[in-house]
């Protein structure tokens, strides 16, 4: 990801390196990663179906 000025939304060179990413998987989706920046208080549902319950999170 890249980082931004934070005025005119350009790019700096480089990745930002204020905040981790977070990985997560569906158990019952083929693989796949869903990479969030920041995590509210439950886990995130399946973006695919929310039917398939919480994501796992996978470090990586």
């Amino acid at each position: 990801m890249f980082r931004s000025d934070g005025d005119t939304g350009g790019p700096l060179p480089g990745f930002a390196t204020g905040y981790e990413l977070l990985y997560f998987t569906c158990s019952q989706c083929p693989p796949g990663l869903q990479i969030l920046t920041h995590l509210d208080d439950e886990p995130p549902l399946c973006a695919r179906d929310a039917g398939h319950g919480p994501l796992v999170r996978v470090e990586r």
